[in-house]
């Protein structure tokens, strides 16, 4: 286990490989833990990062401040205190996508490649269905539902309900797909086709033929929320084709995935 600090609280993080740095950013279910196999797959040619946001995993889980601003500079202190080389990659999942998406809006100097992976671009792409739960009753459904994939209960057990319930609050306020119309640098957006947690886009209204051209949105077959987990060798694949300089118009469609926007 390695542990830094940030503004004087504990950050739990996990490095792996060598090679340009890549950072993982995990998500409302889960900690670190569910990057693991996708930080193996990319060790040749990578050195990976993966942290523990606040209130989540074995990070700090006395900050009390567990927005999706707090948890961003966190990201900003923890890549000065790793010294990690600028530019580089960022892959989060769920919220943490959108945690990466603020980040790299704001520096846009050290990120030159976003991977959002099943990101909500508003609280109308979040299933309505969680709407008006309790952090503590999605968890303990969530304990249920992911119990084959231990790297996400094991995630859960220490996830800290309040941070969860404060970033969920968030986004009746936020609309990250706003955002990624002020990212200049290649983004690519990963939905599993089956998800029920977050709603994929059927279309990209802030992209046009004449607009900006540096995103691509693809969705994943017979896939849920942990694309990583559920379709790793196809999600890995497709990653390190991206993180590795292939540009959105360069990914071309396999039998595996699909365009969502052009």
């Amino acid at each position: 286990m390695s542990i830094t600090t940030v503004n004087g609280h504990p950050v739990h993080y996990e490095a792996f490989g060598r090679g340009k740095p890549v950072l993982f950013v995990h998500g409302w279910l889960g900690s670190w833990r569910y990057w693991w196999s996708t930080m193996q797959a990319l060790s040749s040619t990578h050195r990976s990062f993966a942290v523990d946001l606040w209130g989540f995993g074995d990070s700090s889980k006395s900050v009390g401040d567990y927005t999706i601003e707090s948890q961003s500079a966190m990201l900003d202190g923890f890549i000065d205190k790793m010294g990690i080389a600028r530019p580089f990659a960022i892959v989060g999942h769920s919220i943490g996508a959108g945690i990466a998406i603020r980040y790299a809006g704001r520096s846009a100097s050290s990120v030159d490649r976003i991977a959002a992976v099943t990101m909500p671009l508003s609280m109308d792409h979040v299933n309505g269905q969680l709407r008006g739960k309790t952090a503590k009753s999605i968890i303990d459904q969530s304990m249920v539902r992911y119990s084959g994939f231990a790297e996400v209960v094991m995630g859960l057990e220490k996830t800290n309900a309040s941070a969860f319930e404060q970033s969920l609050d968030e986004l009746d306020q936020l609309t990250f797909g706003d955002e990624l119309g002020q990212i200049e640098c290649p983004i690519l957006l990963v939905y599993g086709a089956s998800d029920t947690v977050i709603l994929q886009p059927e279309d990209d209204p802030k992209r046009t033929e004449s607009g900006p051209q540096n995103r691509l949105c693809v969705s994943l077959e017979n896939c849920g929320h942990f694309p990583m987990l559920e379709q790793p060798a196809v999600f890995n694949r497709l990653l390190r084709e991206f993180i590795d300089g292939a540009g959105p118009g360069d990914l071309e469609p396999k039998k595996y995935w699909q365009r969502r926007t052009r």
